[in-house]
């Protein structure tokens, strides 16, 4: 799937020592259609960070790998690498590279009121139902090839998995551990499978939700040039550029926003920021930003490379 967060029984990691990362420079684990992983690449353009990519390859569950697993046990991207210290959690990460970052520009406002209004928004986000929407089909509405594609079969194929990982590294205890974990969260959480009648739900409360989003531009600080919760950019308006480019990629943005101008051009702006073409639009070429890395993985696996 393509989203790369999620709930977690292993709690995140923060500046965390770890002789199997890098050890030298800021290093990012993620995987190029994730929301958390478009997030936190942002984040650091934003901030001017010179960071190495390595891109995890969520459909052919690289997040599984051994190698991958001893530096997050959580089994997820984003994770970032600072000089071998690891920390985990893209709000954690946001927060993170906001503290110890200190050349470019804050995304927290200095205002505690607007910092409040922020926090607010960022809930807000993360609130919406970004997985129901990305994986199944909004009735009236059918998602692009390639979202029907990735979620197909993945469930299923995710705890097969872990099973033969649980079996294979059963005298590792950090490894069986981690495996062990991530299965029973797989187990919990369930397939994304959501009846018609709960999609409509959803699509509602989603657009209620860009109904409030739609007010807050229209009377808030970007009604004067500025942002969504003060005069500069800041975590809120990360945090909605990739939500409304993953609903404009679903072809949601006319059903959501096509009556709500002030949104409409709030996206534009956001879509139009340098570090967004950078860390996001660039990256949203599946062709040869996954379908490309898939094929070169499968045949690596056939040459018994």
């Amino acid at each position: 799937m393509l989203s790369g967060g999620g709930r977690s029984i292993v709690p995140p990691l923060t500046d965390e020592p770890n002789p199997h990362a890098p050890q030298r420079g800021v290093h990012l684990y993620h995987f190029a259609g994730s929301l958390c992983s478009q997030k936190v690449r942002q984040v650091l353009e934003e901030k001017g960070v010179r960071w190495t990519s390595h891109q995890i390859l969520l459909p052919a569950y690289e997040q599984y790998d051994p190698s991958y697993v001893r530096i997050n046990p959580r089994c997820v991207v984003p994770t970032l690498v600072r000089e071998g210290r690891v920390t985990t959690d893209s709000q954690n990460i946001l927060l993170y590279v906001q503290r110890e970052f200190h050349d470019g520009p804050s995304v927290v406002p200095d205002d505690p009121g607007h910092a409040e209004s922020m926090r607010t928004f960022l809930d807000r986000a993360d609130g919406l139902f970004i997985e129901a929407l990305t994986y199944a089909d909004v009735p009236g509405h059918q998602r692009p090839w390639m979202f029907r594609r990735l979620s197909r079969g993945a469930h299923a194929k995710k705890l097969e998995l872990l099973d033969a990982k649980i079996r294979e590294h059963a005298e590792d205890s950090v490894l069986r551990e981690a495996y062990e974990k991530k299965r029973a969260l797989v187990r919990s959480v369930g397939a994304t499978v959501v009846s018609p009648a709960r999609m409509v739900e959803i699509f509602e409360a989603t657009r209620e939700t860009i109904g409030e989003l739609e007010r807050q531009i229209s009377e808030g600080p970007a009604k004067g040039g500025g942002w969504l919760c003060s005069e500069t950019f800041s975590l809120a308006d990360m945090a909605w550029g990739v939500v409304l480019f993953r609903f404009q990629t679903l072809r949601l943005d006319e059903p959501l926003w096509g009556d709500r101008p002030s949104v409409a051009r709030y996206a534009q702006r956001l879509f139009a920021r340098p570090a967004f073409g950078r860390a996001v639009v660039d990256w949203d070429k599946p062709l040869s930003k996954i379908v490309v890395p898939l094929m070169r993985k499968r045949i690596r696996s056939l040459l018994g490379a």
